[in-house]
């Protein structure tokens, strides 16, 4: 489905009607920008069919049949979410590191309480966000395909998959159905996965997770696992060596192992 969305996403670019603003070390588009007009067109084109919402406030009033969930905010990191979502599939969360953000602000576990409703979640990508703990709810969602978390402030994820401090701990048969996990914890020391957990996991990636001592030994038993991506890990590019590494019999049935500096 990735392949599918880059393929649209370079035909909209040759036919002009985006801007590629940027690509990653693979090739891949990260950053396109519209023209205001063309903008303007999509923008209300969308609305009018009733296939896009958009609103320029830290008050989202989403309603509950939207499945689609972005917030962006360059201005501040606080967003209220008040009002459940049941039909919710996707939820993106980008706000851009060192932009003109308030530093002390932080999204409080009640800011996301509307998770508890929204059983069917597949996507949660949080980018960004000063945010300390996530909801307990998160941990019993058996439908995520792909979860990322880069917060650098996050100190405590729920108990149902993790303990409290720097270890980081999935449980048995914790996401069943997650294909894609991308994780930017940078105080993360141990993680720790049970057997069983993550059985349909097909891409790994790891940013910049620097005190990271060694990677699950459940990853060998991952036969569905195509990629493992290592971003700024000095240290454990050492210990996934083929020659000697302590963790390259963990990852040694991956295709594609993918370091980058």
């Amino acid at each position: 489905m990735e392949e599918v969305g880059q393929g649209y996403l370079k035909e909209l670019i040759s036919r002009c009607m985006v801007q590629l603003v940027d690509k990653d070390e693979f090739g891949t588009v990260t950053a396109v920008v519209v023209h205001d007009r063309l903008h303007a067109f999509a923008q209300e084109e969308a609305q009018e069919a009733c296939f896009v919402e958009s609103h320029d406030s830290t008050d989202v009033l989403a309603p509950a049949t939207v499945r689609r969930l972005a917030v962006q905010n360059t201005t501040d990191r606080h967003v209220h979410l008040g009002n459940a979502l049941p039909k919710l599939r996707t939820i993106v969360c980008d706000f851009a590191n060192g932009g003109a953000a308030k530093p002390s602000v932080c999204i409080h576990s009640t800011d996301l309480g509307f998770l508890h409703a929204s059983k069917f979640l597949r996507v949660i990508d949080i980018h960004g966000l000063e945010l300390k703990k996530l909801p307990d709810e998160l941990g019993s969602m058996i439908h995520i395909r792909y979860l990322g978390l880069q917060c650098g402030q996050l100190e405590r994820l729920p108990s149902t998959i993790s303990k409290l401090g720097e270890r980081l701990e999935f449980g048995d048969g914790a996401f069943r159905s997650l294909q894609k996990l991308r994780l930017g914890l940078p105080d993360l020391e141990e993680w720790a996965v049970s057997a069983g957990s993550m059985a349909a996991l097909v891409r790994l990636t790891l940013l910049r997770c620097a005190k990271m001592e060694m990677l699950p030994e459940a990853l060998g038993g991952m036969k569905e696992l195509e990629e493992v991506v290592l971003y700024s890990m000095p240290k454990m590019v050492g210990r996934i060596k083929e020659d000697g590494g302590q963790d390259h019999h963990k990852i040694k049935h991956v295709p594609v192992i993918q370091t980058i500096w």
